[in-house]
């Protein structure tokens, strides 16, 4: 017992996994330490439909008003307002996968609010509140969905007060009385109907994160179970005197990544569509082909670890697909994330994943809503990892031959 205790190298698991715990904590206590997120450049769309109106011969936009305040707001570093003149337009940001929410005025708004203000000041009977209307783009996920549904409510809200107030300040002025009714249309004179785009069936918004994160693992876990059983068949063949080169085993090890990432992913598919009948908008091959993509993509990408790091590999790789994870868009929008998480998803592979599938199960598989650029990041890391295993296996490679001739000078 104490041979072991003083033996230096049975204390590494110890210390290394210390390492590790503390580098995860690096990572979650930002995210999750603070009680509101850090949002910054959440992008929201006003769509203003407003025609506006005449009174006294002058043309009146309330609409527009309405849209410049809002961008202008003490909240404008925050929330990254986008404009749009039709609804058309409007949902197509949405669709296109740039905004998460809209904020639509509608065509009538500034003749309803005049009209409003008429039936208040006369105390006339069925006055009819004016009218706004919120749209949430589900398919962005829980809790962006949340942070924009909160956002524009507090605009609608702070939009109605401000109605309120000018009305209220008109009526003690003239000293002018309502009935029961009318007090109720002044205490909310707008009205807020929110509508959903909706998210496809059996479906929460985190289909897509959910498939991506499953990509990772086999991405991370596969490399590892493949590159440790080719490595330990490549020994046992040396041992009887069949040597291979080494660019011959990494060939192999590829192989079997493609036969591993292709089954995994008609599995993910026949599990996620057919199983449990979540619905999609693309067509099930041009998804099955992004997953088999992908995770290849990761499988590569984590193969440079294994085999740079050799036996330390998955000490680091498993700290960098746990930012991967936070870092993807998936869980949480990447605009609220802490800035050096922001970093690594520009740098890691997943958040393009996450877009590519959101890009697929929700919008039809369009280019414009992030499956092209998708498909163009994604290439580039599959490219410049296979080009890295080949090149760190020939410098491997060619180290073992110098040694290898170097005993056999010696002896």
């Amino acid at each position: 017992m104490k041979r072991f205790l003083k033996t230096k190298s049975m204390w590494t698991p110890v210390w290394m996994v210390s390492i590790l715990m503390i580098v995860m904590a690096v990572i979650y206590i930002p995210i999750f330490s603070k009680a509101t997120p850090n949002v910054q450049n959440f992008p929201i769309v006003i769509i203003n439909e407003d025609t506006g109106s005449k009174v006294n011969g002058q043309q009146v936009d309330m609409g527009k008003i309405i849209s410049k305040n809002i961008a202008n707001s003490n909240d404008s570093t925050a929330i990254k307002w986008q404009t749009a003149s039709t609804r058309a337009d409007g949902l197509k940001i949405l669709k296109n996968n740039k905004a998460y929410a809209a904020l639509i005025i509608p065509k009538n708004y500034t003749a309803s609010m005049l009209k409003l203000q008429g039936h208040l000041l006369q105390n006339k009977e069925n006055t009819k509140q004016a009218k706004l209307e919120l749209i949430v783009n589900k398919a962005g996920g829980q809790f962006a969905s949340g942070i924009a549904q909160s956002s524009l409510q507090a605009v609608a809200t702070s939009i109605s007060k401000s109605v309120t107030e000018q009305i209220s300040g008109t009526l003690n002025s003239s000293k002018s009385t309502l009935s029961p009714e009318n007090a109720l249309v002044l205490a909310n004179p707008i009205q807020i109907n929110e509508k959903n785009i909706s998210v496809v069936k059996n479906d929460n918004g985190m289909t897509p994160f959910i498939m991506a994160l499953l990509c990772m693992i086999t991405g991370m876990m596969g490399s590892q179970m493949v590159n440790g059983y080719v490595d330990s068949m490549h020994t046992a063949l040396k041992t009887h005197g069949l040597k291979m080169k080494k660019h011959a085993v990494l060939n192999a090890e590829i192989i079997f990544g493609i036969c591993m990432t292709a089954l995994m992913s008609i599995l993910l598919v026949i599990c996620t569509f057919a199983v449990y009948k979540v619905g999609h908008t693309a067509n099930l091959i041009a998804i099955l082909g992004f997953l088999i993509f992908g995770s290849m993509t990761m499988f590569m990408f984590f193969q440079v670890f294994n085999l740079f790091f050799g036996r330390w590999s998955l000490l680091i790789a498993f700290p960098i697909n746990i930012m991967g994870i936070f870092a993807s868009g998936g869980p949480i929008p990447v605009n609220i994330l802490p800035s050096v998480h922001q970093i690594f998803s520009n740098i890691l592979p997943t958040h393009h994943l996450v877009d590519g599938m959101r890009s697929l199960i929700y919008y039809d598989g369009r280019m414009a809503s992030g499956l092209s650029s998708s498909l163009i990041a994604l290439s580039i890391f599959l490219v410049v990892s296979v080009v890295l295993c080949y090149a760190i296996s020939r410098i491997k490679f060619n180290k073992d031959n110098r040694n290898q001739s170097a005993v056999s000078t010696a002896e």
